[in-house]
């Protein structure tokens, strides 16, 4: 009798366990709350954002939808890597025919790639029903008591577990998770988590790029309120906003020593044109010209065939260059 009483008060207890996290925590598990936001909601008494309710919404689902596009020949209908294989299957249709699979494939597509629900993670504080300290000691090991009843859901089902000092508590996800793996599992699916999402497994498969193939493990093992899901999801999502910040602050001073550089540069030019001087006959046998302070110590003369020989050659180079251009007009006339 007295087993019967936890057990129901247990069950009960599970119901109002999510709701219970849910109303004293005052910011979500998805989002980080500043210390003036929560502060704000510790006033109010609750959460003021309800993820779960946020994300069913039309408006966001729409909007999802138009960001990760229906593309089912890349997406869904592409060629994956799977135990068996299977053969092509080839079919003659009538245009009727033909566009009726269409429509039953785009169905199955949006069926397939509809997003994964976002919700808030299960209690995992557990319970304590009840503390016998005269069977403390009684086993190495702990016991863990499953409710087999038919028809009862996964979430609804009672799982306690009684540790060896004599505790009776209610299991941990972890453990309400293993312990429905092993009775009423998925096949397929592993009753312990699989090594990819441990390290160094995990961060090897992200370098490969294996990207979808360790969102595919995610989707199947865990469920979508699992603690450990939601935990690994939020230290990504931090993980990326520090590195999206440091690519900011590093194209910010980047543009700040572009700006200061073609300052410089400027500068540097005005500088340049200041000192530059033309060259004529005058400049080249005095110190601002090629020689340098050698035009002082020595007698410099420009003579016939070094600089006038220059000028009279770039002028007959002109005009060979404009004799040439004219016959080819010519020629093209005819």
């Amino acid at each position: 009798m007295v087993a019967i009483r936890n057990l129901w008060r247990l069950l009960m207890r599970s119901k109002n366990c999510d709701h219970v996290a849910v109303r004293k925590s005052f910011y979500s598990a998805w989002i980080k709350c500043t210390g003036t936001m929560a502060e704000t909601q510790q006033t109010d008494g609750g959460n003021s954002i309800d993820v779960e309710r946020l994300f069913t919404r039309s408006d966001i689902q729409s909007l999802l939808k138009s960001l990760t596009g229906l593309n089912l020949r890349e997406k869904l209908f592409k060629s994956r890597q799977i135990t068996k294989p299977l053969r092509a299957h080839y079919a003659l249709m009538t245009d009727e025919a033909y566009e009726k699979t269409v429509k039953s494939m785009e169905e199955i597509g949006t069926n397939f790639l509809q997003f994964v629900p976002v919700l808030e993670p299960r209690c995992s504080t557990p319970i304590i029903l009840a503390n016998d300290p005269e069977i403390r000691g009684f086993d190495n090991s702990k016991y863990v008591f499953t409710d087999l009843s038919f028809g009862l859901g996964i979430q609804v089902r009672s799982v306690v577990v009684r540790e060896t000092d004599g505790t009776l508590r209610s299991a941990t996800p972890e453990e309400r998770d293993r312990m429905t793996r092993v009775y009423k599992g998925h096949p397929y699916r592993p009753i312990y988590e699989p090594p990819l999402f441990k390290d160094p497994y995990l961060q090897m498969a992200l370098d490969r790029n294996d990207h979808e193939y360790v969102l595919d493990w995610a989707c199947h093992y865990y469920l979508p309120n699992d603690p450990v899901f939601i935990k690994q999801y939020a230290e990504e999502n931090m993980d990326y906003k520090i590195i999206l910040r440091d690519l900011i602050k590093i194209s910010e001073n980047k543009q700040e020593e572009i700006n200061t550089g073609k300052d410089d540069a400027s500068k540097e030019i005005k500088s340049e044109r200041e000192h530059t001087s033309t060259i004529n006959k005058e400049s080249f046998a005095s110190p601002e010209g090629p020689l340098g302070e050698m035009a002082e110590t020595y007698d410099v003369r420009v003579v016939r065939g070094s600089f006038e020989a220059v000028e009279q050659m770039q002028k007959l180079n002109e005009k060979s260059n404009k004799g040439k251009k004219r016959k080819d007009k010519k020629n093209d006339k005819k």
